[in-house]
């Protein structure tokens, strides 16, 4: 098996979500796990990955105040039926096109920039 980063950071995620204890969000969060590994791969920022767990963090507990202050009809701790099998094929096809967009990628390497320029500029 050849081994890549986002082999890597698939195991994380699942391991991300399986650590949360609640089978029900199991899916959602290991979507959230890949989100943030693959923000944190890309960038090389923790604390990108850190103000976006936050971020989500607080629009759950936001949604959460809301409904339970009848300002939204929006309940955030239930799931409706459909939207465990819509979260599944919409991981699936999020990984199927990072897979598409990346395979063929050529590595980035950086030009060098002159330091100083022949003629000033006008």
């Amino acid at each position: 098996m050849k081994k890549t980063p986002f082999a890597a950071i698939l195991i994380i995620a699942v391991i991300f979500s399986a650590f949360h204890g609640q089978l029900s969000g199991f899916f959602p969060r290991l979507f959230l796990g890949l989100l943030l590994g693959l923000a944190y791969y890309y960038s090389g920022s923790i604390w990108l990955t850190m103000i976006m767990h936050a971020l989500n963090n607080f629009l759950t507990v936001l949604m959460v105040y809301l409904f339970n202050a009848k300002i939204t009809t929006v309940d955030m701790t239930k799931l409706p039926d459909t939207s465990l099998w819509v979260g599944i094929g919409s991981g699936i096809t999020v990984i199927g096109l990072l897979y598409l967009f990346y395979k063929d990628r050529k590595p980035f390497i950086p030009v060098e920039v002159e330091k100083e320029l022949e003629e000033p500029l006008p």
